[in-house]
């Protein structure tokens, strides 16, 4: 995928560890991830330095599916 991007390899990285435990690379970061995996790398980039943007796609209250 980075290659048909043109993503150079240095800043290709197997996962949110590697790239938060390196270099930073700008000021903010954004976590889209499910619900479930978002705390581990919002706090990693937090400690890294970066501002973080959490996206928090459809959000309903729990139960949800009391709702529909």
């Amino acid at each position: 995928m980075g290659d048909a991007l043109g993503l150079a390899s240095t800043r290709r990285f197997p996962g949110w560890e590697a790239m938060f435990s390196g270099q930073r690379l700008g000021d903010v970061a954004i976590v889209a991830t499910e619900s479930q995996a978002r705390l581990q790398p919002a706090l990693a980039a937090l400690q890294a330095g970066y501002h973080v943007v959490l996206d928090v796609p459809n959000w309903r209250p729990a139960p949800w599916n009391a709702w529909f």
